[in-house]
Formats: structure tokens, sequence, C-alpha cells
């Protein structure tokens, strides 16, 4: 099959004005940044092909970076965008993924990473520590980091073990051609786009049994026989990405782009449950359904915090709610809120319970993307 190779990190640009490093909203990135990124990217999918966390799996990763370089931080951020896993017990807030950065910095390092390039609105949602002590300790998050002088011990008993050194990224790169590391295929992610237009075969779903397999039986015919056997072209629509007062259209093709890397993830994830030969694959993905969608809703937040998105403040939500008689404005009221790029909210932004009593019609889409998944890998490896 014919598979595009495009350059899509170029085209974001700056949300936040930063005086001192003399740089304006709507700027680009520097190019060692985006640099970087291509880098981390094509460095962490390659260690993750060989990780598996099984949703019955009661270990978790633990990801240790022996430094704070620019590029181990561009590493640090793409783990957070990579690494979620269906064995995530939100309610017990069990099995988060743990980074663990060694640096001599501290607490400084935090202001670091709270730079758009690296974890952006992150850490102030998700449960960090420094020398000073844990901040957001009760966090719905699925991933978690702390700074230390010294790298921690890992408990093989609870813990797949990832050790990551800037030598070890750089030879990477290094074996790599170009195209392999500063190009991306962005094949599944187009599918992972066209999944999002099946619109009302899926809108029209009741809320009743939302995690029944059986529901999405039709819109998964639709996908498959109309949406997936269509031409793939690009993701990357030159004259409306090239837009720097309007990133809104960047912002959702690197959505796609980040969800369509957690693919083999979630592949290696549900593929021990079947090689048992106890059920086959298709059972497997059923059986699994909601762990998958639950993981999916924690990634999907990781990255829109990563991207610059915000939850809704008390206030705005007190609004959303006061909107319950017209739905008319209630979405509209919803829609500008996550269309301001410069500083973008969104409803959905809240743990997966919170999801349920607030937007339920959204999981809808998580679930239908888990049970796609195999058909998009088997396609894109005809």
């Amino acid at each position: 099959m014919n598979r595009p190779l495009e350059h899509p990190f170029e085209y974001l640009k700056r949300k936040r004005t930063i005086i001192e490093k003399n740089c304006k909203t709507g700027d680009s990135f520097d190019a060692d940044i985006i640099k970087n990124w291509y880098r981390a990217r094509a460095f962490v999918l390659d260690k993750f092909e060989r990780i598996s966390i099984s949703p019955n799996d009661s270990r978790h990763l633990h990801a240790i970076v022996d430094g704070d370089s620019a590029l181990l931080l561009s590493v640090v951020r793409q783990i957070a965008l990579t690494a979620h896993f269906p064995n995530y017990d939100e309610e017990h807030r069990a099995n988060r993924t743990v980074v663990s950065i060694i640096s001599e910095k501290g607490e400084a390092l935090i202001g670091e990473l709270k730079a758009e390039e690296y974890l952006c609105n992150l850490l102030d949602i998700c449960k960090y520590t420094t020398s000073k002590g844990t901040k957001h300790e009760d966090s719905y998050v699925d991933i978690e980091f702390e700074i230390l002088k010294e790298k921690p011990k890992i408990d093989k008993d609870k813990e797949i073990g990832l050790n990551i050194t800037e030598s070890e990224i750089v030879s990477y790169c290094n074996s790599k051609l170009e195209d392999e590391i500063f190009s991306i295929d962005t094949s599944k992610a187009q599918y992972a786009d066209r999944m999002y237009s099946l619109g009302m075969v899926i809108d029209n779903l009741p809320y009743q049994d939302i995690h029944s397999v059986e529901r999405y039986s039709m819109a998964l015919d639709v996908f498959m026989f109309s949406k997936m056997e269509k031409e793939l072209g690009g993701i990357v629509k030159e004259k409306a990405w090239s837009d720097k007062d309007n990133q809104m259209k960047v912002l959702l093709g690197l959505s796609n782009i980040f969800c369509a890397d957690c693919f083999k993830t979630r592949y290696n994830s549900i593929k021990p449950c079947w090689e048992n030969r106890r059920m086959t694959e298709k059972q497997a993905w059923e059986k699994h359904f909601l762990s998958l969608s639950k993981s999916e809703h924690a990634r999907w937040v990781v990255e829109k915090l990563i991207l610059g998105f915000k939850p809704m403040s008390n206030q705005q939500r007190l609004t959303d709610e006061g909107l319950i008689k017209n739905i008319k404005e209630k979405k509209k009221y919803r829609k500008d809120l996550k269309s301001d790029w410069q500083s973008p909210t969104h409803i959905d932004l809240c743990s997966f319970v919170d999801l349920r009593r607030i937007n339920p019609d959204d999981m809808k889409y998580d679930s239908f993307l888990m049970l796609a998944i195999p058909n998009i890998l088997a396609k894109v490896n005809e």
C-alpha cells in the first residue's frame, strides 16, 4: 500500500509569548527542538516495540531518564505521549507509569518541563515529586514524574524497567536513515481521522450499554468497507496547517498521529491474552474492550495537556451546566472554548468516571477506536 511520509512537527507554532526567549505567539519552534521531537519519537516507539503490559498485569512501567538535556526532555515528553496501558486502575490510582529524571536541578527542572516544547500543562494536573515533596498526589492521570539526583532501583516484582541515556538515543538515530527518523508514516493516523468522520453512525448509538461490543458492529462495518477502502493521501494540508493565526488543524492532525502511535502498544498489551490459546484474538480484544477504552481516555488526556489544552475552570463548568436546557447553545459554548488554539479548553479533560457523568457521548469514540485497531493494523501491514 501507499505509505505517506510526512513532516508534521514543523507546522506547530508557539501559543505563548516568552519575552526572555525573544519569541512570541505564532512563532515557529527552534529547528533543534523540532529535530529532538522526531528523534525522541523514533527512539521511544522503537523501545516500546518490546514492551507489553497486559490488562491483568500487576506491574507498571518505570522509565529512568539519565539526564536533563533538551534531547532527553523531549524523550520524557514522548514517553508521556506513549506510555499508557490497559492495567491502569483509576479508582485506586494503581499501575501508573513512573518517569524518573536524574538531575541536579531539582525543583528548578519543573519550570523547564512546563515549557510548551516539553510537558506544557501536564504538570498542572499529574502527580510529580521533587525534593520539596509531592504535588497532585491523587491525580487521575495515569503517569507520574519524579526528579532525583541518583538512579532508583527497579523493583522487578512490581515494575518493568526502562533505562535511557543520551548516548543510546544518539547511537540509535545515527544507525537509521534520515527518513526513518525525520519523516512520519501517517497512514494509521489517517485511518484514525476517518473514524471520527463517521458522525451520525456513532452519534446515534444510545448511551445504554455504551461499552457493549455488539453496539458497534454496524459502525465497524461502515468503517471497514467504506472509510478504509478509500485511497490514502496526506494528513498535512499545507494551506490550513501554515496558518499561524489558527493552529487547530495542526493540533487535530498531531492528535491523530499521537493516537495512532499507540496502536502497536495496544496490540502488544492484548497479544498475551490470546497467545495462551484460551481465546481467539477477536475474543481477547472484546474481553478487554472496557480496559482499553479507559486507557485511551487516559492517553488522550495526557496528549491534550501536552498540546496546551486546559480543563474547564469551575466557572466554565457552571456556565456549561446552566445551558442544560439549551443543547444548541451548550454545543456552541463547548466548541468555542476548544477552538481557541492559543488557550484551548476541553470539557473532556477529566477522569474517566467524571466523563461518564459529564459527557458520555464522547466515550463512544474511544470505545469504537479500540475495536478498530486490529483492522487498521492489518490494513497498513498488507
